[in-house]
């Protein structure tokens, strides 16, 4: 479901407008509607765009629900501590709220705001554990768009950066993978590289992960990930001594849980002088 409107000026009731001076914050954008689900489970993906007048759209921010985790915080922003996730009955009208993630953004006038509804956000959400249908009532959508007339005055100077070089893209993959036979949906990114820190420092640095998706069974999943930081530390007797770190994250689902383990070793010159491993089971 996608819901396009033309950008204009809020009006000045103060219910919908905030005057920020000083310390005073500007809530995050959140929108409410009603949904259901065809299943005993359900997902609402929500994105914020923003429409150029020759269609070119561009995320501004997201915001994501398990609808079995409604009233229950941290998963819902807008629900309580210490209550437990129950399954949906299908068909069922739900009210929900959604906060989006903090930004800021400025409207250009012409462009139009996009808001779009779907039931998933893979890869970057973990799909629920079957598939299913949802529902929504058009004429509850509505969208709360904080604004701020004026804001403190800055103390940093922004400049424009130089922008990618042509060896920005070295080492760095993004794919997307579907394997026919195994019948799996897969994603694998990988970047990192080197640069100097405080006092002579140079780090190298590496972060992949893939993770992947059964395309009969959708509670059947997995995610792999790792990351690593070697720090080359000069020594008072002009030689160096590298000392590094790193972390793999490995995560597997079923219809009933997930199950996580997390490994972090540490070296220094290649030789291993600490690990520890951390494990646990979470319930969907």
């Amino acid at each position: 479901l996608v819901r396009a409107a033309d950008v204009r000026r809020p009006s000045s009731d103060p219910a919908t407008r905030r005057r920020p001076s000083g310390q005073e914050p500007v809530p995050r954008p959140r929108d409410r509607r009603r949904v259901r689900s065809s299943a005993t489970v359900g997902h609402v993906s929500v994105k914020l765009c923003d429409v150029a007048p020759d269609g070119t759209s561009t995320l501004i921010t997201r915001g994501m629900l398990d609808l079995t985790q409604l009233g229950c915080w941290p998963s819902d922003s807008f629900g309580a501590p210490g209550r437990q996730p129950s399954p949906l009955a299908p068909g069922a009208w739900l009210e929900v709220r959604i906060a989006f993630e903090a930004t800021t953004w400025t409207f250009v006038p012409g462009h139009r705001l996009r808001l779009a509804i779907a039931g998933t956000d893979w890869p970057n959400c973990w799909p629920p554990a079957q598939p299913f249908s949802l529902g929504v009532d058009r004429g509850s959508v509505a969208l709360d768009l904080p604004v701020a007339d004026e804001l403190p005055s800055l103390t940093h100077e922004f400049v424009s950066g130089p922008g990618p070089s042509d060896g920005d893209a070295e080492g760095v993959e993004w794919r997307y993978e579907h394997d026919v036979l195994a019948r799996e949906s897969r994603v694998h990114s990988r970047y990192g590289g080197r640069y100097e820190g405080h006092d002579g420092i140079v780090i190298d640095d590496l972060y992949e992960g893939s993770l992947g998706i059964s395309t009969t069974d959708l509670s059947r999943g997995w995610a792999r990930g790792r990351s690593r930081f070697d720090l080359t530390l000069p020594l008072p007797d002009g030689t160096t001594t590298v000392c590094s770190t790193e972390s793999t994250l490995s995560i597997h689902s079923d219809a009933d849980a997930f199950h996580v383990e997390l490994t972090l070793t540490a070296a220094r010159d290649g030789e291993q002088f600490a690990e520890r491993t951390w494990s646990d089971v979470l319930p969907r």
